[in-house]
């Protein structure tokens, strides 16, 4: 399991990747580091590659990303679309 860390504005995020037996597919995870609150999933499918990535939203309330905290994510979702999705 890779994890990765930033720091925005005095917050600290993580990203965490691990493969989801029962989804087929890898999950790339964004938590509030302080909090250990889950904030968004990128889910990416390795096995059916008709079922697209998405992204799941978990926050269960009001919780604000900064935009460079969102690109960062994405980044790391895209990366592992690439890596795990051959085109």
């Amino acid at each position: 399991m890779a994890y990765e860390e930033r720091e925005h504005a005095g917050r600290h995020y993580g990203v965490q990747f691990m493969y989801a037996v029962p989804e087929d597919a890898w999950f790339v995870e964004l938590s509030d580091i302080k909090s250990g609150a889950l904030i968004m999933t990128g889910v990416v499918p390795d096995e059916d590659l008709s079922v697209e990535p998405t992204v799941r939203v978990h926050a269960p309330e009001e919780h604000s990303v900064p935009h460079a905290i969102m690109v960062w994510f994405m980044e790391k979702v895209a990366e592992e679309i690439a890596r795990s999705r051959p085109a």
